[in-house]
């Protein structure tokens, strides 16, 4: 399968636009850097961003199961 057909099928079955689909994966890109920087900090010091890592993963499974349940209706 060729790169222009797959990138077209991969935003239609995210119901996105490139423009949303690069927003989306810009911003929650950054969040996972971000939270790369706390976790590496909590790795030097262990007293700050105990909860860092925990959060990220919880904010992401709530994105996303809440993407695949507006895409299932």
């Amino acid at each position: 399968m060729n790169l222009k057909k797959r990138w077209i099928e991969h935003l239609e079955e995210n119901g996105m636009t490139y423009l949303q689909h690069f927003k989306f994966a810009v911003f929650y890109g950054f969040v996972c850097f971000l939270s790369g920087a706390l976790l590496i900090i909590h790795a030097i010091c262990p007293a700050f961003y105990q909860t860092a890592g925990s959060d990220l993963i919880q904010i992401m499974a709530r994105v996303f199961k809440k993407r695949k349940q507006i895409d299932d209706t």
